[in-house]
C-alpha cells in the first residue's frame, strides 16, 4: 500500500507518536518477565481475532459495528507492540486497513442514519477508529484517512452535545466526545478542531452541585441520579489522565488540573480496596463478565501512575504509594497476571523502586451523601452500604440498556462485606447466580419483578444518609418498597447501621406492608466453596431444605466472620447451589457459560403484612467464633420508626438516628438528625447532621454524666 506523503506539523507528529505510546506502552522490553504474560495473552487474542476478521466483519447493528472497529484496534495494537507475535506484520496491517475501508463504506459514513445505541456511533466507534488510524498512520493514504475522519466528524460534530445533538454531554461522555474531536484534529493537522475539543473538556471534570459529574463530597453521578464512580467515573479518570499526558507541554496543554488531582484522592481512591473498585459504585457494570471490579481497579491504578508523571513531587509520591499498595495486594486477580501491556509499562518503575513504599489500606469511615453510599474500613475488611432516596435512583438497568436486568434491590440497604480471605466474593460469578430478592442487608417485599421495574426510580424519602465522627459513623434510611402502578409495594421501614471499630450494628424498625406478601430482611448471602456454618455453637448441616433455627443468638461463617443477634431471632437458613449465566442478566454479554455457586443465605422472615417488624443484629467481619461470642454487645437504646440508637461501651460511642424530633440515650434533637457522640478521656466529641438537608437549623442537646464534662 502506498505510504502517506501529506505534510504534517512537527507538533502534530510528536503528539500522534505520544498517543501511540499511550496505546501500546513506552519502553517495552519484550524480554522482561513482567511483560511476558501480557504479551502472550495479546498474541493469543490477536490470533483468534484475525480468524474473525478473515471470516467477515459483522456490522448489521450498532453494537456489532462498534465491536468490529474495536477488533481492528486490538489487532493494530498487536501489530505495533514489540514482543507481540504480530509485531511488524505488514500483511495483517493491510488486512486491518481493508477492514476499516469495508466498515466505513458499508456502515459508518456520512449519510447513514444512526440506529441502535447512540454511544456506539459517537464514542465507541470513533475511539476505536481514531486509535487505529494513529497506530497505522504511516500506511494510510490521504484520501483514506480523510474519509475515516469525515465519518467521525459527521457523528461527532460538537463534543458539547450527544445523541445527535439532542442532549448536552456531561461527565465521562463529555470527555470521551472531546477525545474523539482532539484525535481527529491531530490526525488531520487541524489546530482549530484540537482547540475546540480542548476548550470543551473542562466541564467534564468541574465540581458539580447536583446531577452528573464530580461532587465535592466524593460522589460521582452519571445518568442523572446513579452512583457511577466505578464505571463512568473510572472512564473519566482514565480518559482525562491520558488526554492530560497527551497534551502536556504542547500549546494545548490543560493548565488547571487541580480538580482532577483532588478527585483522584477524594473521589476515586476511597472506593478502591486492595486493587478492586467497590461494586456499590459500578452501576450496571457489575453484571459484565468482561469488566470485573479488579479490572476497573487496574484502570484507576494506571490513571494515578500516569497522573504522577506530571504533578508536584509530594502528590506524585502519594499516587505511586497508593498504586503500589493496591498492586501488591491484588491477590484475587493479580495485577501482573491480568494487566495490559501499557498498564504494566506504567507500573514497572514503581514496583522496582524500593523507595516507593506501598500504602496500606486506610482505617476510616467515609460517607458520600450525594450518592447515598457509605464505606467503612478496618484492617482486613471493608463494609459498604448502598441506598436510594429522593435524590439518588435505585439502580440502572433493564430492557433499555439490556443489562443489569435484576438490579431491583441493590439500593434497598444492600451491604457488601469484603474480607481479606474472600476478596473475589462479588467478582467470581456473584451477580449471575445470587438470589436477587435476597441481597445482603436488604429488607424487601417478595413481589416477583420484571426486568426494568424501578429503573432509575427515586423514592420519596429525604431521610437517607448519616453523620461521621472521625473513624465512626451512623447511617440510616427510610426505606420504601419498589415500584409504582401494578408492581407497587406498600413496604415501609426504617433501617440504621452504626459503624464501630470491630463491628457494624444493624437495626430495623417499623417494617410494615399491606400487600399480602412476605417481607424479608437478609442478614447475609454469600457464595463459598466450603460452607462452614455454626449456629449457637453447633455445626449446621450444609445439605437439605431451608430451615429455621428459633431463638438464634449468634451465627458464624468460616472465613467470613460472625453475626450476633442483639434480640434472639428465628433465623432462616438455606445452603444451596445456584446456577446462572451473565446472559441471564445481560443478554448481549459475550459470556454465555452457565456458572454454579454454592450459597449460604441467612434471613429473617417478617411474615405476611407485618405492621411493626423489627430486627437488631451486629456483623463482626473476620471474627472467629470465640470473638463473636465474647465481644460485649452494644446496648440498643431505641429501635422504633422515630429513632434508632445504640451505645457501645467498648468504643465509648453513642449513636442515634432521629427520623423526627425526639430523645434517646441522653441526646435530644429538635428535628430529623443523625448524631454520634464519643466519650474518651473525659472529653466528648460530637457530630450532628441533618440527612434530610432541611432548610432550618437542628438543635441537639446532650444530657451527659459529669464524668465527661467537656465537649470537643
Amino acid at each position: 500500500m502506498e505510504g502517506r506523503t501529506t505534510p504534517m506539523g512537527a507538533e502534530h507528529i510528536a503528539l500522534r507518536a505520544r498517543w501511540a505510546d499511550i496505546l501500546i506502552g513506552r519502553e517495552i522490553d519484550p524480554g522482561d518477565p513482567i511483560f511476558c504474560g501480557a504479551l502472550r495473552r495479546m498474541s493469543d487474542e490477536a490470533v483468534a481475532l484475525t480468524e474473525v476478521l478473515r471470516a467477515g466483519l459483522e456490522h448489521h447493528n450498532s453494537m456489532l459495528m462498534r465491536q468490529s472497529f474495536q477488533l481492528l484496534r486490538t489487532l493494530a495494537v498487536a501489530c505495533r507492540t514489540p514482543g507481540a507475535a504480530q509485531y511488524g506484520d505488514a500483511g495483517l496491517a493491510t488486512e486491518i486497513v481493508a477492514g476499516l475501508d469495508l466498515l466505513c463504506e458499508r456502515a459508518y459514513r456520512p449519510g447513514v442514519e444512526p440506529a441502535g445505541n447512540w454511544w456506539d456511533w459517537e464514542i465507541g466507534t470513533p475511539h476505536a477508529l481514531t486509535d487505529t488510524c494513529v497506530l497505522l498512520y504511516d500506511i494510510l493514504i490521504p484520501d483514506q484517512l480523510a474519509g475515516y475522519l469525515a465519518a467521525v466528524e459527521h457523528f461527532v460534530p460538537d463534543p458539547r452535545w450527544q445523541q445527535a445533538g439532542v442532549n448536552p454531554s456531561t461527565g465521562a461522555n463529555r470527555s470521551d466526545l472531546c477525545r474523539a474531536q482532539i484525535l481527529c484534529g491531530l490526525l488531520a493537522g487541524d489546530d482549530q478542531k484540537i482547540s475546540e475539543g480542548v476548550a470543551a473538556l473542562p466541564p467534564s471534570y468541574a465540581w458539580s452541585d447536583s446531577g452528573d459529574g464530580l461532587h465535592k463530597d466524593g460522589s460521582f453521578i452519571q445518568h442523572y441520579n446513579i452512583p457511577y464512580t466505578g464505571l463512568y467515573g473510572v472512564i473519566l479518570l482514565d480518559g482525562l489522565a491520558n488526554l492530560f499526558a497527551l497534551l502536556a507541554g504542547s500549546r494545548w496543554e490543560i493548565s488547571d488540573r487541580s480538580i482532577l488531582h483532588e478527585a483522584a484522592l477524594e473521589v476515586f481512591a476511597p472506593v478502591v480496596w486492595n486493587g478492586l473498585v467497590f461494586d456499590a459504585v459500578r452501576g450496571r457494570g457489575v453484571v459484565r463478565s468482561y469488566r470485573s471490579d479488579h479490572k476497573d481497579g487496574r484502570l484507576v491504578i494506571a490513571a494515578l501512575l500516569r497522573l504522577a508523571e506530571d504533578v508536584q513531587p509530594e502528590v506524585a509520591s502519594r499516587y505511586r504509594s497508593l498504586a503500589k499498595g493496591w498492586i501488591e495486594r491484588s491477590g484475587h486477580e493479580p495485577f501482573i497476571d491480568h494487566a495490559f501491556v501499557p498498564q504494566l509499562a506504567l507500573a514497572k518503575a514503581v514496583l522496582s523502586d524500593r523507595t516507593v513504599l506501598p500504602a496500606p489500606e486506610p482505617v476510616e469511615h467515609r460517607q458520600f451523601p450525594d450518592m447515598d453510599r457509605v464505606v467503612h474500613r478496618r484492617p482486613g475488611w471493608a463494609f459498604v452500604i448502598s441506598m436510594a432516596s429522593s435524590r439518588v435512583g435505585r439502580y440502572e438497568g433493564g430492557p433499555i440498556e439490556n443489562e443489569n436486568l435484576r438490579g431491583w434491590h441493590t439500593a434497598a440497604g444492600m451491604t457488601y462485606l469484603y474480607v481479606d480471605g474472600d476478596r473475589g466474593q462479588f467478582s467470581d460469578g456473584f451477580w449471575p447466580t445470587v438470589d436477587p430478592y435476597r441481597l445482603p442487608g436488604t429488607t424487601v417485599d417478595t413481589l416477583r419483578l420484571a426486568a426494568g421495574d424501578g429503573y432509575r426510580e427515586t423514592t420519596s424519602a429525604n431521610w437517607v444518609g448519616g453523620t461521621t465522627l472521625g473513624q465512626f459513623g451512623a447511617v440510616g434510611m427510610q426505606l420504601e418498597g419498589l415500584g409504582s402502578g401494578e408492581v407497587a409495594s406498600s413496604l415501609r421501614a426504617t433501617k440504621s447501621w452504626f459503624c464501630l471499630d470491630d463491628v457494624v450494628v444493624a437495626l430495623g424498625a417499623g417494617i410494615a406492608a399491606t400487600d399480602g406478601r412476605t417481607i424479608e430482611t437478609t442478614v447475609e448471602n454469600r457464595h463459598l466453596k466450603d460452607v462452614e456454618l455454626v449456629i449457637d455453637g453447633r455445626d449446621y448441616p450444609i445439605a437439605g431444605a431451608p430451615a429455621v433455627v428459633d431463638g438464634t443468638r449468634w451465627a458464624h461463617l468460616g472465613g467470613v466472620g460472625g453475626y450476633r443477634f442483639l434480640v434472639p431471632a428465628d433465623l432462616q437458613i438455606v445452603v444451596e447451589d445456584r446456577t446462572g449465566s451473565h446472559r441471564d442478566i445481560g443478554p448481549t454479554d459475550p459470556l454465555g457459560t452457565s456458572l454454579t455457586r454454592r450459597y449460604c443465605t441467612l434471613w429473617l422472615d417478617h411474615g405476611l403484612n407485618p405492621t411493626a417488624g423489627a430486627y437488631a443484629y451486629m456483623v463482626l467481619p473476620g471474627a472467629g467464633q470465640d470473638e463473636t461470642v465474647a465481644r460485649p454487645a452494644p446496648q440498643v437504646l431505641a429501635n422504633t420508626p422515630a429513632v434508632q440508637a445504640i451505645r457501645d461501651g467498648q468504643t465509648g460511642v453513642t449513636a442515634a438516628n432521629f427520623f423526627e424530633a425526639g430523645s434517646a440515650g441522653g441526646i435530644t434533637v429538635s428535628g430529623p438528625a443523625s448524631v454520634v457522640v464519643r466519650e474518651q478521656d473525659g472529653h466528648l466529641e460530637v457530630s450532628v447532621t441533618d440527612p434530610t438537608r432541611g432548610a432550618g437549623p437542628v438543635t441537639a442537646v446532650l444530657t451527659w454524666p459529669s464524668s465527661a464534662p467537656r465537649a470537643g
